[in-house]
């Protein structure tokens, strides 16, 4: 007569502790009897099957918003040293010329809002993020150096890398609520409309930038910049 045997005590056992000697069952599986040998087979089978576990670290909301606004911070690192490369060689867009000096001191005001707001927290700006935005900064800066339609491209980014500025502080005001953080979502208010002002401004000039730069390339005049 076989015995019965039950490894649901087995498995439970296992999954909880991952102790591959805690298992009971209602017969010994290290007997050896022949008509037992079964019985050590399949605890031996059992036993041998790789337990893997799912873990979720669990975070603190305001970890992640303090996080975050040290990425706000490096991109507002990045757009100072764009609009500065940008403004610095601008000849022949004064329009252009004069929107970018005028987002420049808002871009300055910005990094001091974040910063204070990370301050606030207990936290600090990451040196190693702002250096990295800066780096970037400057690659895009001389890779649009050597591009002859340097004007139109640059007000094409422009535009794009003002849309990631209201994504992200668009997020932060959302996480700064659910934080409970209202010093840090007025913050983040007093921001998003100074960049969505200069992404609406770029949108509707994009259409004279093209057309000036157009004129001068077919007038034979410098028109890149």
């Amino acid at each position: 007569m076989r015995y019965p045997i039950s490894f649901s005590p087995l498995l439970d056992s296992l999954s909880a502790s991952k102790d591959h000697s805690a298992f009971s069952t209602e017969c010994d599986v290290s007997c050896h009897r022949p008509r037992h040998k079964d019985c050590e087979i399949k605890a031996t089978r059992v036993l041998s099957r790789p337990i893997t576990r799912q873990e979720h670290i669990m975070t603190d909301p305001a970890e992640h918003l303090l996080d975050w606004l040290r990425d706000a911070h490096a991109m507002e690192q990045q757009a100072e040293q764009m609009l500065r490369a940008q403004s610095g060689r601008l000849e022949h867009y004064p329009e252009l010329k004069a929107r970018i000096d005028q987002h420049l001191e808002e871009t300055l005001g910005q990094q001091k809002i974040v910063a204070e707001c990370i301050e606030r927290l207990g936290g600090s700006t990451s040196i190693v993020k702002d250096l990295t935005a800066k780096m970037m900064a400057f690659g895009q800066a001389a890779g649009g150096m050597t591009q002859t339609d340097e004007v139109v491209k640059g007000a094409n980014m422009s535009y794009v890398f003002e849309n990631l500025e209201i994504a992200s502080y668009t997020s932060l005001i959302a996480a700064a609520e659910r934080c409970g953080d209202a010093q840090t979502k007025a913050a983040c208010e007093r921001i998003l409309p100074q960049e969505q002002a200069m992404a609406q401004w770029l949108l509707e000039h994009i259409p004279l930038i093209t057309t000036q730069y157009l004129d001068r390339s077919a007038a034979g005049q410098e028109a890149k910049k």
